[in-house]
């Protein structure tokens, strides 16, 4: 089996090893193997050994427990070598748990590297509003958890850094599918590119970003006044935030609520789609609410 490896930013031996891994489930997996992808940093360019683990999703036609124990072995052994974290899923279980999914088969649908076999998630389609009930999900989820854990660690600041790192990726990933509803625009790849898009559009102040980022890289250790000073920032962007894509929907479109968000096309195609004045609406409806909270 040829691996699809080409324009990965993974060392050598680390693609080695997928190689073999993919080979070995492939031959646990037998006829009902499908596909085999990356996502996640894996799949994009700020993947950082050491700090960042490797998502593989691995297609079958089934998922029983005995297709489950099949490849077990295979990826203990890949464990001992590389950060592999496997999920087992069928093109039904992609088909059938888009609606309860969005976020996630989004995200991966638009930040993924195909490894082997076929790629299934070009045909899952994305429903606005379930991906906007999602994105609010996200982010108040986000601003809870903020909450809970500044009640417990107050005085520790070790504990409230590890739960900033732990839920930028949660926030991070919310502001991307933020941007994809309010304007249309493909979905936004990379943290520093989602960053920039927080700062611009939606009034997130820039020294925050910076900041929260450089946390989670472990580049900054702040004393516990600038901690206090950063925790009390990112809380508050997260309601902001959750508000913004609570109000999306305070007068919803009706052809907005069954629009459906195409998987792979260019902006041209996108426009001839007719979703211009859905796209244009909601658009200015972000645009008019970050106003009024910034």
């Amino acid at each position: 089996m040829a691996l699809l490896t080409q324009g990965l930013n993974l060392p050598e031996k680390t693609l080695t090893e997928l190689e073999v891994l993919c080979e070995r489930v492939q031959l646990a997996l037998g006829e009902d193997f499908v596909g085999a992808l990356l996502y996640g940093s894996a799949a994009r360019e700020d993947w950082v050994e050491g700090l960042s683990d490797i998502n593989l999703m691995i297609i079958s036609q089934r998922a029983d427990l005995p297709r489950c124990a099949a490849i077990t072995a295979p990826l203990r052994r890949a464990q001992r070598d590389i950060p592999v974290h496997a999920e087992l899923i069928t093109p039904r279980d992609l088909e059938r748990s888009a609606d309860v999914f969005p976020l996630k088969f989004l995200d991966i649908q638009r930040t993924h590297h195909l490894l082997a076999g076929r790629d299934p998630l070009a045909d899952v389609e994305i429903a606005w509003d379930h991906l906007r009930l999602r994105v609010e999900q996200q982010l108040k989820s986000v601003m809870f958890s903020l909450r809970q854990d500044y009640l417990v660690y107050e005085r520790q600041p070790e504990q409230l850094i590890r739960t900033i790192r732990r839920e930028l990726g949660a926030f991070l990933m919310g502001l991307g599918a933020l941007g994809f509803l309010s304007d249309g625009q493909w979905w936004l790849s990379g943290k520093e590119a989602i960053a920039e898009s927080a700062v611009q559009n939606f009034g997130v102040e820039p020294w925050l970003m910076a900041d929260l980022l450089a946390i989670r890289a472990r580049k900054l250790q702040p004393d516990p006044e600038r901690l206090q000073q950063i925790y009390a920032a990112f809380m508050h962007a997260a309601e902001h935030l959750a508000d913004v894509v609570d109000r999306l929907d305070d007068e919803p479109d009706d052809t907005a609520q069954d629009e459906v968000l195409p998987s792979e096309m260019s902006h041209e195609e996108a426009d001839a789609l007719g979703d211009e004045a859905l796209k244009e609406d909601a658009r200015r409806e972000v645009v008019i609410l970050t106003q009024e909270a910034v």
